[in-house]
């Protein structure tokens, strides 16, 4: 599976109203592996990983400034740096 691309089209469809929140949670935990290893962009794949997986958790609801990050950084648009993304929440 293309995890980028998975994790970009979940994205697009939750920024855009497509999916809620719950339906993104639930579609992460349905086709993720909770141990999945990623060769690139080890530490973007994970943490975009646990913000879709727990988006609908109200102790970690991840901002739509964090998400927004994480689909510019997952297409290129920026490198990602966990204090940018600590920036964006």
């Amino acid at each position: 599976m293309d995890y980028k691309a998975y994790f970009i089209e979940l994205l697009i469809q939750f920024l855009n109203g497509v999916l809620s929140r719950e339906e993104v949670a639930r579609q992460v935990a349905v086709t993720m592996p909770i141990d999945t290893n990623y060769v690139d962009d080890e530490k973007l794949m994970n943490n975009c990983e646990w913000a879709l997986r727990h988006i609908n958790e109200p102790d970690h609801y991840s901002t739509e400034g964090e998400l927004s990050y994480y689909l510019s950084c997952l297409r290129g648009e920026t490198e990602y740096s966990q204090e940018e993304r600590d920036n964006s929440m």
